[in-house]
């Protein structure tokens, strides 16, 4: 038991002094912050700036009523799309283009619309904009608000004032949302909106990437060792499992102290409104679970393939498929959000390789069913064990082995072996 302390002990140590972990440690997790922190200041910038935008109207037709401006400034609330435009519009008369035109150009207007003098006959109206609005925008600001302002002229002396404000406004919808506990309460802004799923995904984004970050550390040492006969002296004094589990455990320390500050770090952004993430205990709990687990999974494949591999840049391309298979989930990224409780993401969910990452990011997205979490931990907690055995026999067997890669049948062999 000594032995494995003292081997814990120098591959913690080993791992958390290189710099390449304190990076990954540190400024990784500050760079998404500091990136969440940007999106969240431009986002507020841009519903600040909603009450400062102007639209000019030149009317050739001298219909609009412009004492119903107030009922066109604010956009239509059925309108809920994430990315349509929904600043509150001031509307202003301008009696002359070329005033309008250059309000633009200086930036005083969003927009200048101008009413054709046969607009009943033609329905012709010019629209002028800065040519840099294309590049983020759609359709021409404040152009909801500009025909708003128009059926209401249009239709003021036609129909009672109830039937206009129903024109005007069709829906005064209230939207409410569904929480986790069956609790209901009123849709959040767009900053909210946006963090209902890049919370969750980078969650599972960091959270795999430690899993992968301390197994890479695992292969190269163990590569390196063998390469060096390192392995050789240290063998000397202790018995190869031990020498195995310190390895795997002193990794999983390091891999733990990681993962606890992703999750710190993530738990007090979303306790200081950084992210909008429902992070609860259990959520967070699971997911440390399924961390843990899947880094001894693979744990115990990147120990196999370093034991057993030649040179380290073949053994980390052999272990580069194994990487890809788990990272697969992102591939269905698109369903897991239409249908984190669906088929696809039950099968992901079951499949050891890819249940780390399919889990985690449905535990922080959806409510999931007690027996789907029941069944992938199992089975994870089942495949990492065996993982790990089989990495002892095939560690035991092959440490030593120099200047013959072993076959296929060989490795098999040495797994059937007690």
């Amino acid at each position: 038991m000594k032995q494995i302390l003292y081997i814990i002990r120098r591959e913690f140590l080993m791992t958390v002094n290189r710099k390449a972990y304190v990076v990954s440690v540190l400024v990784v997790p500050l760079i998404i912050l500091l990136f969440g922190l940007v999106i969240k200041y431009s986002v507020s910038k841009y519903e600040s700036a909603m009450d400062r935008a102007t639209i000019g109207i030149v009317d050739e037709t001298k219909m609009i009523d412009f004492k119903l401006a107030d009922t066109a400034q604010q956009p239509s609330p059925e309108n809920t799309d994430l990315l349509a435009d929904k600043r509150h519009y001031k509307l202003e008369r301008y009696e002359s283009v070329d005033a309008g035109i250059s309000d633009v150009k200086q930036g005083k207007l969003a927009a200048l619309y101008v009413v054709a003098a046969d607009y009943l006959q033609s329905g012709k109206v010019r629209v002028y904009i800065k040519e840099s609005w294309r590049v983020t925008s759609g359709k021409s600001p404040g152009l909801e608000n500009f025909q708003t302002l128009l059926r209401s002229s249009l239709l003021q002396s036609k129909v009672t004032s109830d039937t206009l404000n129903r024109v005007v406004q069709p829906a005064q919808l209230e939207e409410l949302a569904l929480g986790r506990d069956d609790s209901i309460a009123p849709v959040k802004g767009k900053w909210q909106k946006m963090n209902s799923f890049f919370a969750p995904f980078g969650l599972s984004f960091i959270l795999i990437i430690a899993i992968f970050i301390s197994t890479g550390y695992l292969l190269q040492s163990t590569v390196e060792e063998k390469e060096n006969r390192v392995i050789e002296v240290m063998l000397s004094t202790v018995t190869p499992d031990q020498l195995l589990w310190g390895k795997v455990l002193g990794l999983a320390g390091a891999a733990l102290l990681q993962v606890v500050l992703y999750l710190i770090l993530f738990s007090l952004s979303n306790s200081y409104g950084l992210i909008a993430a429902d992070l609860r205990p259990r959520i967070l709990m699971l997911s440390l679970a399924f961390t843990i687990a899947g880094y001894l999974l693979f744990a115990g494949i990147l120990v196999a393939i370093g034991i057993v591999g030649g040179k380290l840049r073949e053994s980390s391309q052999v272990a580069s498929v194994w990487t890809f298979i788990a990272m697969s989930p992102f591939w269905f990224l698109s369903i897991l959000v239409d249908s984190p409780n669906g088929t696809i993401a039950r099968i992901l969910s079951y499949f050891p390789l890819t249940s780390p990452l399919t889990m985690i990011f449905r535990l922080s997205f959806t409510v999931v069913p007690t027996m789907d979490v029941v069944i992938s931990l199992t089975l994870l907690v089942i495949s990492a064990y065996a993982s790990v055995r089989a990495a002892a026999k095939i560690f035991r067997a092959a440490s030593l082995l120099y200047g013959k890669r072993p076959t296929l049948p060989e490795i098999f062999r040495w797994m059937r072996e007690a």
